[in-house]
């Protein structure tokens, strides 16, 4: 796999929107396995950590990459920093120091140079810079455009430094503008989930709304037609997470790619008065979120008729202008504004009923087995039975440190073994236990239970998807 410099184009473009929205963050591009297709990463929102959705197979994004990198990332890039061929991270972090973390080619990565010296300030940005330099140095910029070279001495480890002159600052935006191509065509987005494609003369040839507020958004190969794509993520744990395909006429839309959580729902109060749109239908753990409620409107869920009271499964506080609610099974309803449902201002929302649970590997029969690898000796044979599941297509390995004491420390190893009942993996430094865990194409079963018969619970940090339990066998 050739790796490559990637980077990509931001351009602050003055907003035709109203002022106010918070920014869309940047997020990058790059190839971390041997699919041919870009991964996308961004910070996650609690900023401890890298979120990246990876590519499996020719079309699949069957999980979610997580690299802890805290505390308080600042700025990330991507490039082959050691020259091995493969992507590499940098992070800066609000502590003032950065670190190089190492990829593996198969979308792993680890921990390859933590700098020992705190940077004069905080960076905004990184970029990854060859200069005719092979592997290449950093350039770290600050919020007021100050910036700083960071010498690489060949294997990403990063001792010099150099002042450079300064860049003008970026003046914050309520929209950003993504260079889809070299002929000039360009993306606006703004956080509501508006995108505005224009031709190279600037001129507005495609408008799109998508149904989830955008976080963050990239631009590169993501479908491996060698077009540039645009990418574009949500808020949550599970962000939802769309593709529009550079090879579409102005970059028509592409639907949410179904292998990812689904999107919720975005209501607003329209004329009338109404609500915008005034029917939903959402998966459980989907988020439905209203906005321009100010003093004058509610959300109000009832039973059928407008005199109801709240039936107690979604009702927004007195006087706030947005509200969210984030719904279980069973929680689909109609709901109206309070002082207008009178005239008309109610609304419905469905909630789908949950999958199936992929289910558990069965402790009976052939249970999960862990012996030493014959050619190897550091490697490790897992072997399995098939998962109870009918909903099982794939399976995957967390990994933990022994002992565990009072705290689960398991994070994923491999999200993606295949829907097999076999794997050979390498073990971590010092004592490690492993748990097998059945999955769908968005959904993972039962991490097993303990010796006392409770279910082990589900890693809080690198989870491959999320888990359903529901009716698992």
């Amino acid at each position: 796999m050739n790796a490559r410099l990637l980077s990509v184009l931001l351009l602050l473009a003055a907003p035709p929107f109203a002022a106010g929205e918070p920014v869309v963050e940047r997020a990058a591009a790059g190839r971390v396995n041997a699919t041919g297709r870009d991964a996308c990463f961004m910070i996650s929102e609690d900023g401890d950590s890298l979120v990246a959705f990876v590519p499996e197979g020719k079309h699949g994004w069957s999980r979610q990459l997580y690299v802890s990198v805290g505390p308080g990332v600042a700025a990330f890039a991507l490039a082959d920093f050691d020259g091995d061929g493969r992507l590499d991270l940098a992070v800066a972090r609000l502590d003032r120091r950065f670190a190089i973390w190492r990829g593996d080619g198969e979308g792993h990565f680890d921990l390859k140079f933590n700098s020992r010296r705190e940077l004069p300030w905080v960076p905004a940005a990184l970029e990854a810079v060859a200069a005719g330099r092979s592997p290449p140095d950093l350039i770290a910029t600050r919020i007021n455009g100050e910036r700083l070279q960071l010498r690489n001495d060949g294997f990403a480890v990063f001792g010099r430094e150099r002042p450079l002159a300064a860049a003008a600052p970026p003046e914050p935006m309520n929209s950003i503008a993504f260079a889809l191509d070299a002929s000039g065509r360009s993306a606006a987005l703004t956080p509501a989930g508006r995108i505005v494609f224009a031709d190279p003369a600037g001129l507005a040839t495609r408008e799109l709304r998508l149904p989830f507020a955008i976080r963050a958004a990239a631009v590169g190969d993501f479908d491996g037609d060698g077009i540039p794509d645009l990418a574009v993520a949500g808020y949550g744990a599970r962000p939802a997470f769309a593709l529009i395909p550079g090879n579409s006429p102005g970059g028509a839309a592409a639907p949410a790619l179904p292998e990812l959580p689904t999107a919720g729902c975005n209501v607003s109060v329209a004329a009338g008065p109404s609500f915008s749109p005034n029917a939903c239908t959402v998966n459980v753990g989907d988020a439905v979120n209203w906005s321009g409620l100010a003093a004058f409107h509610t959300v109000t869920s009832i039973n059928a008729a407008c005199t109801d009271a709240c039936n107690g499964k979604f009702c927004s506080p007195a006087g706030v202008s947005t509200y969210s609610h984030t719904f279980a099974a069973g929680e689909g309803s109609f709901y109206k504004c309070n002082p207008h449902c009178g005239l008309g201002m109610t609304g419905t929302i469905t909630v789908n009923s949950p999958p199936a649970s992929p289910g558990t590997v069965p402790d009976t029969g052939t249970p999960f087995k862990i012996k030493k690898n014959g050619t190897v000796s550091t490697n490790l044979d897992l072997t399995w039975g098939a998962s109870c599941g009918a909903a099982t297509t794939n399976y995957e390995i967390y990994q933990g440190t022994l002992p565990i004491g009072g705290t689960y420390s398991h994070t994923m190893l491999n999200c993606s073994l295949g829907n097999v009942t076999a794997a050979t993996v390498t073990p971590g430094a010092g004592s490690t236990y492993y748990l097998l865990v059945p999955r769908s194409a968005s959904q993972e079963g039962s991490y097993g239970k303990n010796s006392a018969g409770a279910q082990i619970p589900a890693a809080t940090t690198g989870q491959c998807v999320a888990q359903n339990l529901t009716g698992a066998c």
